[in-house]
């Protein structure tokens, strides 16, 4: 099965000429993007993306994003089955918001036309009464039957726990905004012998659109905060060359950011 794949033709944030500018984007740079979360793709995938400018599209339906126009669909190269490559043209994301809920349906189209849909469909989020996510059911190669992630809320802490057994991973919050994510690895006898953290870095103190919005893909970390990250480092902690624990690799990359007359931000218009 190929997929084809067509130039894209537009770039940045755009704006809803109904509404206030930047309330609610109608399309996004990928660049402002975060989509190996570990919730839409595993951190492990490879992501590349057509030449030039692409993009993400929102369309809504009372308030709640029900489409998603622009994502990565598999490619898999040699032995990597983790490949992906973005088009705008060929993968959609279709959302049924229910009562605190959020179902999304990650969807292709092929070359004839026709709908393929992923075999991992739906991925759901559920949210409580203060529009903070509690719950994300998902699936995978390993788990086709599919398992829960819960959050639990503690002060300044959120704690992503698999099947309730064991932590996954720990959000810090500082100011209503997500700084830091961890995820630690143990060996069976309980030696750490792995950690990632991710730090979301120089916050401005403007409203954050995508704020509670959990379920639009590559905006997962983004939905945590009040205002908006302009920067993010990643480190992975490991054995160092002389067998001790240390920081093995670090990437940053920064993400300057222009702001609509009300505020908010402009995700690359």
């Amino acid at each position: 099965m190929t997929i084809c794949l067509l130039i894209l033709i537009s770039m940045g944030c755009s704006k809803k000429e109904t509404e206030e500018p930047g309330n609610e984007p109608e399309s996004c740079q990928v660049k402002y993007l975060f989509f190996r979360d570990d919730i839409s793709f595993t951190d492990f995938g490879t992501m590349s993306g057509i030449s030039g400018p692409y993009i993400c599209s929102y369309r809504y339906n009372q308030g709640s994003v029900d489409r998603i126009t622009g994502g990565y669909f598999p490619v898999p190269a040699g032995t990597n089955l983790l490949n992906y490559i973005f088009s705008y043209s060929t993968v959609y994301d279709s959302i049924a918001a229910g009562n605190n809920t959020f179902q999304l349906f990650e969807k292709y189209i092929i070359d004839d036309g026709n709908t393929f849909e992923k075999s991992t469909n739906p991925l759901i989020f559920y949210l409580d009464a203060q529009n903070r996510l509690v719950k994300v059911f998902r699936k995978d190669g390993l788990n086709p039957d599919g398992y829960d992630l819960n959050y639990t809320y503690s002060n300044d802490r959120i704690t992503e726990t698999f099947q309730t057994s064991y932590t996954r991973r720990t959000f810090f919050m500082d100011n209503n905004n997500l700084v830091k994510v961890t995820a630690e690895h143990y060996t069976p006898q309980g030696i750490l012998y792995s950690t990632k953290e991710i730090l979301f870095l120089d916050y401005d103190d403007h409203p954050n659109p995508f704020k509670n919005r959990y379920y639009i893909t590559g905006a997962f970390f983004r939905a945590f905060s009040q205002n908006n990250y302009r920067a993010y480092t990643i480190n992975q902690y490991g054995k160092t060359s002389d067998s001790t624990f240390g920081l093995i690799t670090t990437s940053h990359v920064d993400l300057p950011l222009t702001y609509h007359s009300n505020g908010y931000p402009n995700f690359g218009e």
